[in-house]
């Protein structure tokens, strides 16, 4: 950037002496966006943002703007220091402010946008020749994403947004499976019948001291089902609980209902 322009860049900017160093790069990015040779070719608007640039370059080095704060000083010795009139930062403060919202609200919506596409919300129709568009596997996530872009909305615009509290899900204690009670035969023999009762067929027969698993019983406790006994014959076969001897609570175990003897 050359150094021998002239001109006063405070005056360039239109900005005080004073003038913090975020603002003044504020200021400048509006110089560039205003008289930038894609907005405006003229050679006016080349001229303008080459002051510009040359005043930025100059003002966003500390060593540099002190050095002609002092020689501006110097020369100006007795004069009073120009005050920028209030309502012209104003009107820079409000263009920096406009423009940063603007930017926002592009980003947010195209994000709001693109996320209702990925989900399915939005289609846009295929070319000619291209697959018909499949429906999205993530449909049932369409209500969060439609509700989470119009919270994003709405906090943009400065609205409140709405609290929600969550209630409590009740918690269910499961049911313990009860587990199989060891038995023995406690009589000389004992009969293994089909089911629940002494008139339903015989199925095998053990004798004092073969042992088994209880898996189930009737509902009067009397009768109870059995697995892993000596004979093969004899699983899953019924035996009466007065010829065993359990080694716990037969009452604890499931009731297993059982087709009556036609």
């Amino acid at each position: 950037m050359p150094e021998d322009l002239d001109g006063d860049p405070y005056e360039i900017l239109n900005i005080a002496s004073n003038t913090e160093p975020q603002v003044i790069e504020a200021v400048y990015r509006m110089f560039v966006a205003r008289y930038h040779p894609s907005v405006r070719p003229d050679a006016h608007a080349a001229g303008q943002l080459r002051l510009a640039q040359w005043a930025y370059q100059l003002l966003r080095d500390p060593a540099r703007r002190q050095a002609y704060d002092a020689a501006r000083s110097g020369d100006s010795a007795g004069l009073p220091e120009p005050v920028e009139h209030p309502s012209t930062r104003r009107q820079w403060i409000k263009h920096v402010l406009t423009a940063g919202a603007a930017v926002l609200f592009s980003g947010m919506l195209a994000l709001v946008v693109f996320a209702l596409y990925f989900v399915g919300a939005l289609e846009f129709s295929p070319g000619a020749g291209a697959a018909p568009a499949q429906p999205p596997a993530v449909a049932t996530a369409r209500p969060l994403v439609l509700a989470a872009a119009a919270l994003t909305l709405q906090a943009s615009a400065g609205l409140p947004t709405p609290t929600a509290t969550t209630p409590a899900i009740p918690t269910e204690t499961p049911t313990p499976i009860p587990s199989p009670l060891a038995a023995c035969v406690s009589s000389p023999s004992i009969n293994v019948r089909s089911g629940p009762g002494a008139d339903f067929a015989a199925l095998a027969y053990l004798m004092r001291s073969d042992c088994m698993k209880l898996i189930g019983r009737n509902a009067a406790a009397s009768w109870v089902q059995i697995t892993d006994a000596s004979k093969v014959e004899a699983e899953g076969g019924w035996v009466a609980l007065a010829g065993l001897k359990p080694d716990g609570d037969p009452g604890l175990l499931p009731v297993v209902l059982v087709e009556t003897v036609p």
